[in-house]
């Protein structure tokens, strides 16, 4: 999926990378690293796909096993 897509659907979700950092007590803008692609972390990932109910290799298709 398109990173843009992630961002979208964590709007329309009213999901924000400030929770998601708070959640895995890291800073925002690692959070907005790992869904940029700059940084790999399948923490966070994982994180934000059990936010948005999906599975992670449907968001992040870098990260499948």
């Amino acid at each position: 999926m398109k990173l843009n897509k992630v961002r979208a659907l964590m709007v329309d979700r009213d999901i924000k990378q400030a929770d998601i950092a708070d959640e895995l007590k890291l800073s925002r803008s690692h959070v907005s690293g790992v869904i940029s692609g700059r940084w790999r972390s399948r923490r966070v990932v994982e994180c934000i796909a059990r936010h948005l109910d999906m599975p992670v290799e449907r968001l992040f298709p870098d990260y499948a096993a």
